[in-house]
């Protein structure tokens, strides 16, 4: 949801910052599952990113990466401030650890700053000039975010203003 207001060009996010938790990037947690299906290890297991945070923090370094930091204000909030729209009740920390991998020595998670990093890079999402083109309304400015398809090697272009959209080469 972070990166979307990033693409919709907010300048401002509000981010809980009274809820704990351990991000999980879907491939590493496939690779640690083939590992421990290799094995033959049945049962039940934790499988989260290494590292302890919260989504405050999971924010701030999002926009670091993208090298926004001077675009994008962060405004801690508690959850209350979204209760109407996520009405149902989430414990105040959600970590994990991955006692059972490391007790078996087959943890291949990796720490979710990593994780991260290497998300935005493989779908392409990265800080462009466009980016730092303020919109408001009644400019002229048009402000693009260029996204590569990782299975057509194509660059798209996306308005997040009009959600107009098409491929690099487009005419229209």
């Amino acid at each position: 949801k972070i990166l979307k207001q990033i693409k919709q060009g907010k300048e401002e996010l509000f981010v809980v910052n009274d809820k704990l938790g351990t991000p999980t990037y879907t491939h590493d947690f496939a690779k640690n599952v083939r590992l421990l299906l290799e094995k033959e290890l049945w049962g039940l297991y934790n499988m989260v990113c290494e590292g302890f945070t919260g989504r405050l923090e999971v924010a701030k370094e999002l926009i670091k990466i993208l090298n926004l930091e001077h675009k994008i204000k962060i405004t801690p909030v508690d959850s209350d401030y979204w209760k109407k729209e996520y009405f149902a009740p989430r414990p105040d920390s959600e970590m994990l650890i991955n006692a059972k991998l490391n007790a078996r020595n087959l943890n291949i998670m990796r720490d979710w700053k990593v994780c991260l990093k290497e998300y935005l890079e493989e779908n392409g999402i990265e800080h462009t000039p466009e980016m730092d083109t303020p919109y408001h309304p009644g400019d002229f400015n048009i402000e693009w975010v260029i996204i590569k398809d990782a299975e057509t090697d194509k660059e798209l272009w996306r308005d997040p203003y009009t959600d107009f959209e098409g491929t690099i080469d487009d005419e229209s």
